[in-house]
């Protein structure tokens, strides 16, 4: 019996892997400053399309609001998301909106964000742009970051009680997000409107 498409997928993906670009051994050179750092891979095999890029609740949300013909699902052996080829073009559109990614070109910056004052978030993780920066899973399980997250001052951890635990940041703590969409991050930075939220600035493309 032939495999399903999801393991050739699977297997492709692993042949398809780009290598990280890497500096000039001999002569100490760093890599071009212009090569893209995708968040998102697409890869096209057996009439389908399979996108794999970090979990994000909007990506899930916008790609089961396709309409039924384009809809796409999760395969857990190619650990990727599979659309029908005639899903591509919105898939790709998806992608471009929400990780500033769409596997070919990428527009990225890293976030900076400052908390002025300490801040609690009960039984749920800090977000922005819908990843998570830090989350507790209890009283006292400490502070887990989040995927491209660093913590350049300060930190997170864990709070509260048994029954209402909370992820928390103390104050002063400054994180650094990568790969925020350009477009994401700009309106992040110009929506500051609230105390509560951290202070937000881009620092950069992300190395």
């Amino acid at each position: 019996m032939l495999p399903h498409v999801g393991y050739n997928a699977a297997m492709a993906f692993r042949r398809n892997r780009r290598p990280r670009p890497r500096g000039d051994r001999e002569t100490g050179a760093s890599p071009p400053q212009d090569a893209p750092a995708h968040v998102v891979a697409v890869l096209r095999e057996g009439g389908r399309v399979f996108v794999r890029a970090p979990y994000a609740e909007r990506f899930i949300r916008e790609a089961k609001a396709l309409p039924a013909k384009l809809r796409g699902k999760w395969d857990g052996e190619a650990k990727a998301w599979d659309f029908p080829a005639e899903a591509e073009s919105a898939v790709l559109a998806i992608c471009r909106d929400v990780y500033g990614d769409d596997g070919v070109t990428a527009d990225l910056v890293t976030l900076r964000l400052t908390w002025r004052n300490e801040g609690h978030s009960w039984q749920a993780p800090f977000y922005v742009h819908g990843r998570v920066v830090a989350r507790a899973f209890g009283r006292r399980t400490g502070a887990k970051l989040g995927e491209g997250v660093r913590v350049v001052a300060g930190g997170f951890d864990s709070g509260g009680t048994f029954r209402d635990w909370e992820t928390v940041v103390r104050k002063g703590t400054v994180a650094l997000v990568a790969n925020i969409p350009r477009h994401e991050a700009e309106a992040i930075v110009a929506e500051q409107r609230h105390s509560s939220m951290p202070h937000a600035e881009i620092a950069g493309a992300p190395a």
